[in-house]
């Protein structure tokens, strides 16, 4: 015998059209208030930048205009901000020890311009991207980096040249 869910293809999700675009079929008659629930809900998780979360919204398959009154209408609210989205995922990324080309290429994938970015990272001094990398350096080898052999010291040039 034969579970249901392989006998129509599909049913649960697998398969030839599935969840997600059953989702996206019953997103393209939604309103302009459930487009503004649903990006509420995504801002009400972390900051997004306008990209971002017009990207979010487009794949679950609201309608552009109502994504784009949407955002228009957040920007004036101050509940959108690329400034503040970036300088919250800057904060997350600097605790957790990413160096500044890391983090421009991740602040590139998430749609941020190239304005934001500098300023973003411009708010960091170098003596702070230093100290970064020192902490880096002792999570990974456990000593101090006085103490490495030529190896560790290899590869300890390596993450300094990646700041």
């Amino acid at each position: 015998r034969t579970s249901m869910s392989v006998v129509q293809g599909g049913i649960m999700g697998f398969g030839r059209g599935g969840r997600r675009s059953k989702m996206k079929e019953r997103n393209q008659g939604a309103s302009l208030f459930d487009v503004e629930g649903k990006a509420m809900a995504f801002l009400a998780q972390r900051d997004y930048s306008v990209s971002e979360l017009r990207k979010k919204l487009h794949d679950r398959g609201f309608p552009n205009e109502h994504i784009e009154a949407t955002i228009e209408r957040y920007l004036e609210l101050g509940y959108l901000d690329d400034e503040r989205a970036a300088a919250s995922l800057m904060r997350v990324l600097v605790r957790q020890c990413w160096g500044p080309m890391q983090i421009r290429n991740k602040m590139r994938q998430r749609g941020f311009s190239p304005e934001i970015i500098d300023e973003a990272l411009a708010e960091h001094e170098e003596s702070e991207w230093l100290e970064s990398a020192a902490k880096r350096l002792r999570s990974k080898y456990r000593k101090e980096p006085s103490e490495f052999d030529q190896k560790e010291r290899e590869q300890a040039g390596f993450i300094a040249r990646q700041l």
